[in-house]
């Protein structure tokens, strides 16, 4: 087991464990979200977009071709498979926000702005014999 440690300005307060999955620190600054509860967040989504819909699970798991019980379980914050999460999100209509989990980086601003060109380094100056001549002596 691996302990994960994490050194931030002004620690308030640090809750480790020894298991990769589940490690928490809270900090003056910012607050690292663990798997567990990224998960239990996700379900809870889930099932208010069900519930709005409206669609009952039963419903969900016709339309989704889930199991009746993963749907409870991923809405009781269990992990679930990742192709049972996107053929929940196509029953529900929400496929087309995968593309906001991980943006596209070719279509990022700064991907349309015209390439400016490479700068080059300055020519070597010639060492001349030393001595200064101004422009109109030579």
């Amino acid at each position: 087991m691996i302990l994960r440690f994490f050194i931030v300005c002004g620690i308030l307060n640090r809750e480790l464990e020894t298991r990769d999955s589940k490690y928490e620190v809270m900090t003056g600054m910012a607050y690292i979200e663990t798997s567990k509860n990224m998960i239990q967040r996700l379900g809870e989504r889930i099932k208010n977009y069900r519930i709005a819909y409206p669609m009952t699970q039963k419903e969900l798991a016709g339309k989704s071709g889930v199991s009746l019980r993963c749907i409870q379980n991923f809405e009781h914050g269990e992990d679930i498979q990742l192709n049972n999460f996107i053929k929940l999100l196509h029953a529900l209509d929400l496929a087309e926000n995968m593309d906001l989990l991980i943006p596209d980086m070719t279509q990022r601003p700064s991907a349309f702005l015209e390439k400016t060109k490479t700068r080059k380094r300055a020519p070597k100056t010639q060492a001349g014999d030393g001595t200064f001549q101004w422009g109109d002596e030579a």
